[in-house]
């Protein structure tokens, strides 16, 4: 239950370069909100910089 609850904390993140999430574009120097396995993911295709903000 408690990896379940990690994975449902958020975290401000913000867009290096232009990137599509569930449909919707966004542009380079925007912040969307994404879970810590997403985070992940986009740090790893170098699409995102972490603000370090966690809700």
């Amino acid at each position: 239950m408690a990896k379940q609850d990690a994975q449902r904390k958020t975290k401000q993140v913000k867009l290096l370069k232009p990137h599509t999430d569930h449909g919707i574009d966004y542009r380079a120097g925007d912040t969307i909100e994404v879970d810590a396995a997403t985070e992940q993911w986009l740090i790893d295709h170098q699409i995102i910089e972490s603000t370090g903000v966690t809700q």
